[in-house]
């Protein structure tokens, strides 16, 4: 789970809220420019809509997954 996501402490908080169920309703990704931002929403999506359990292993390949991956999933 966010192994593209690299040198950023808040992954660790974002994996404990969706293993957790805790995840918030919304979430505000801020930072620097190439801070990473974009990455870790892409990402926050993906492995939220994995049909495969457990969520969130890069190499999935289940339909969700690729689309993310793709950039082609609404």
């Amino acid at each position: 789970m966010f192994e593209n996501l690299v040198n950023q402490d808040v992954k660790k908080n974002i994996i404990s809220d969706i293993r957790g169920n805790t995840l918030p309703g919304a979430i505000l990704f801020s930072g620097d420019e190439a801070s990473g931002k974009l990455t870790a929403a892409l990402e926050t999506a993906r492995i939220l809509s994995c049909h495969v359990r457990p969520q969130g292993k890069w190499m999935c390949e289940c339909p969700s997954c690729l689309q993310h991956k793709a950039l082609t999933c609404s």
